[in-house]
């Protein structure tokens, strides 16, 4: 075979040898899961919304809160919930005047008047009442020693059931300086005195005493 002829043989051999494959790129690499993940975000809890009171319940809240106030500074608060339920636990027994009376010696006074005012104001015509009485009370007294305006308010007073004998009435100063007195053998209808505030006042046998100015 010629030369020539070889070489030709060999180009076509090599025409139809099949072609190397060129390498394929590498297949990406993952994601994160994080970056992929389409869950819902869990939501921040929030505080659920307290108890909601009507307004009379509310007012009743703050009022019986200052009346003790004293005793919160001392041993501490209890609940909106707790007082309402103190509140209407009240309620349930009718008060009476003498119950109103009672408490008013105990100093819950004014706990009945937001209980009563807030939370069963029907029953107001008996608190009314109670503070005629209350009144009533602290403008009569009986022999004894005295300050003007803490144990009883300052204006005139006359003795009851009549004639007064062998009585003994004293007003004196704040330092105990005697400012007036007078020994009465024989009153037929009554002895009648005035006095101010911060005054002392002293009765004896002269009776029980009672507001008329």
């Amino acid at each position: 075979m010629r030369p020539t002829t070889l070489a030709l043989v060999l180009l076509a051999a090599a025409a139809c040898a099949p072609a190397a494959e060129s390498p394929q790129p590498a297949d990406p690499p993952a994601l994160p899961i994080a970056a992929t993940s389409s869950a819902t975000p869990t939501p921040t809890p929030t505080a659920s919304p307290g108890p909601t009171f009507a307004k009379s319940e509310a007012r009743y809240i703050a009022d019986i809160r200052e009346a003790l106030a004293d005793y919160i500074a001392e041993y501490g608060d209890i609940s909106d919930t707790a007082y309402l339920d103190q509140g209407y636990d009240w309620c349930r027994q009718p008060p009476t005047v003498e119950a109103i009376l009672a408490g008013a010696d105990k100093n819950q006074g004014d706990e009945w008047k937001a209980t009563i005012t807030h939370l069963c104001p029907q029953y107001l015509p008996v608190w009314r009442e109670a503070q005629q009485a209350m009144k009533k009370a602290r403008e009569t007294f009986d022999d004894g020693v005295y300050t003007v305006g803490e144990d009883f308010p300052a204006g005139t007073y006359k003795t009851t059931g009549g004639r007064v004998t062998r009585c003994y009435w004293e007003r004196s100063t704040p330092g105990g300086e005697t400012i007036a007195n007078e020994f009465v053998t024989n009153a037929p209808k009554g002895v009648k005195v005035t006095v101010r505030e911060g005054e002392g006042f002293t009765s004896r046998r002269c009776g029980t005493w009672i507001k008329v100015g």
